[in-house]
């Protein structure tokens, strides 16, 4: 097998398995991928102090739902908006997301 077609097929079942392009996109930089997602920003998170609205897809496999969670008790007074969707709701579900923002500006 040739060195592309191995690529080829490791992103369409990295695909298959996660259901998500992310993922798949990066596939070819893992190492700056593993990087990204393992930077701790819990500081970051912490110094935040205004009104923060933190929205979430219920199903996203790529963020799991559980780190949505996590900052939201790291910045302090935010609320969590959980949705159905997965990673990239601000695209796939951009209507419930205006909205939900729309709502959180006329209430901060």
């Amino acid at each position: 097998m040739s060195d592309n077609f191995k690529k080829k097929l490791r992103k369409n079942i990295y695909y298959y398995v996660i259901r998500e392009r992310d993922y798949v996109d990066t596939a070819d930089r893992k190492e700056q991928f593993i990087k990204i997602m393992n930077y701790d920003m819990t500081g970051i998170f912490k110094k935040i102090s205004i009104p923060a609205l933190i929205v979430w897809g219920k199903q996203d496999k790529v963020t799991p739902l559980k780190m949505g969670r996590k900052i939201n008790t790291l910045i302090r007074g935010s609320k969590l908006e959980v949705i159905e969707g997965r990673h990239g709701i601000p695209i796939t579900e951009a209507q419930k997301v205006a909205s939900l923002v729309g709502k959180f500006i006329s209430n901060n």
